[in-house]
């Protein structure tokens, strides 16, 4: 088992990168001039280390695999929800608000996913879904697919197939699962500081083109290099995994 700061870690780094800064941002020059904030530099870090553990050892410690894979699904739905229901007038300190509203999303979907781990495993399959539904958007401006309605379908349908196949094929959906969103937190913490565009595509695919942010998410070479970035480390993700866990099955001890 992880040792319980570095495990504390892991845990926040999904809320705390949904709840990055609400300035709006029109395309990625736009972007990389933007100041980093504290939320986003702490977002940024904790994103890393979280997506560092999926990728090498997401399969082999499998209590932690639960509560994050958890605690990241109920807090993304959490920072959905927090956004799509924002009163006309906005939050006060929207920031704090996003950030504390999906931290408390969070923490009860980690617990509950140690206490029912076909939850924490369907959790794990729905992220992965997303973060593969977010790496195909990114590339094309504005998405691959422009409707915001037909964008929150492709996300729900990749989330449910990813939270149903996990089921079928255990060891090596879980492998890949934890490999695909690792390889996409490390991406996305790698991207508050470099600013290619990714960030900015999971603020607008997820939370929408609204009044607090009426931005349009562009592309640019940074961009696909980023996703190109993230393949890499999914596949060396999977290799290891695949290799270092021979002969194990997710709930060993």
């Amino acid at each position: 088992m992880l040792p319980l700061p570095a495990l504390q870690l892991l845990l926040l780094a999904l809320p705390l990168a949904a709840a990055q800064s609400a300035t709006p941002v029109s395309d990625a020059a736009a972007s990389t001039s933007s100041a980093l904030t504290a939320h986003s530099i702490v977002s940024a870090v904790l994103a890393i280390i979280a997506g560092g553990f999926m990728l090498i050892s997401g399969f082999r410690l499998f209590r932690p695999t639960l509560f994050v894979a958890g605690f990241a699904f109920t807090a993304l739905v959490g920072f959905v929800i927090l956004t799509r229901a924002e009163p006309t007038a906005g939050y006060a300190n929207r920031d704090t608000v996003l950030l504390l509203g999906s931290l408390a999303f969070g923490i009860a979907g980690g617990f509950l996913a140690l206490l029912f781990w076909q939850f924490g495993v369907s959790c794990l399959g729905a992220m992965a879904g997303v973060a593969v539904a977010l790496f195909v958007l990114s590339w094309k401006s504005n998405g691959a697919i422009e409707s915001e309605t037909g964008r929150a379908i492709f996300i729900a349908v990749c989330a449910l197939i990813g939270a149903v196949v996990i089921h079928f094929v255990e060891r090596p959906a879980i492998i890949v699962s934890t490999s695909v969103l690792g390889a996409y937190l490390v991406i996305m913490g790698i991207d508050f500081f470099a600013k290619t565009g990714v960030v900015a595509a999971i603020r607008q695919f997820l939370s929408g083109t609204n009044r607090f942010d009426t931005s349009v998410f562009s592309t640019s070479n940074g961009t696909f290099g980023m996703l190109c970035t993230m393949v890499v480390l999914a596949v060396i993700g999977m290799v290891v995994q695949f290799r270092t866990t021979r002969g194990r099955v997710f709930m060993d001890k």
